[in-house]
């Protein structure tokens, strides 16, 4: 799952590792605590900046190991693997406002972050269509990357999945479903969380 993953101005979400771990939201550091992620939009596949700005080649299926699209040994290591993601923040939740974002990246760190949370987001995406994923960021951890000569530590935002809520595509505001009609029983059952408790 997701083989083939190993922002510049104007609107954008990302995680900078230097010079301190943050996330960054249209160019300021923010403490994040909690977004969404909109599953159907992931795009993966090869990401160069060998021209200034981000040049994409991306895979028709998403996750889908494709070719280094590199001509040669050195060019080829221009292109690292990367994402496209929609992302959904609150000031709620740590943002400087409330939208939809791209989280555009090659960034090894950001990798790792969305490889380590995409099997419970892909578990649980049939059985919530028309929803988000709601992201807990629970910490980060430090690792090692590289080889050789280049070797060096990189920050990893730590993800969990806690659950799904619907928004409305018009406005910030979170559209909570209506909850279930109660199932009989001879015992009182507690009731599901509500969409806004979640996010």
């Amino acid at each position: 799952m997701l083989e083939g993953l190993d922002g510049g101005g104007g609107e954008y979400f990302a995680w900078k590792v230097k010079p301190e771990p943050t996330f960054e939201i249209d160019g300021q550091p923010c403490e994040i605590k909690k977004f969404l992620i909109d599953f159907d939009s992931l795009q993966t596949g090869w990401c160069s900046f060998k021209t200034g700005g981000p040049e994409w080649q991306l895979a028709e299926v998403p996750g889908a190991s494709i070719p280094n699209p590199g001509n040669d040994k050195e060019d080829r290591k221009e292109w690292k693997p990367g994402f496209q993601l929609r992302v959904f923040v609150t000031a709620k939740h740590g943002a400087p406002t409330d939208g939809m974002r791209p989280w555009e990246t090659n960034q090894k760190a950001s990798r790792d972050a969305l490889k380590a949370v995409w099997p419970s987001i892909h578990e649980g995406a049939a059985k919530n269509k028309g929803k988000l994923a709601v992201i807990e960021v629970v910490g980060t951890k430090k690792e090692s990357s590289g080889s050789g000569l280049r070797v060096g530590d990189t920050v990893v935002p730590q993800l969990k999945l806690v659950g799904w809520v619907k928004i409305d595509d018009n406005t910030p505001a979170l559209s909570p479903e209506p909850p279930p009609p109660p199932k009989p029983t001879p015992a009182p059952q507690p009731s599901a969380a509500a969409d806004e408790d979640l996010f």
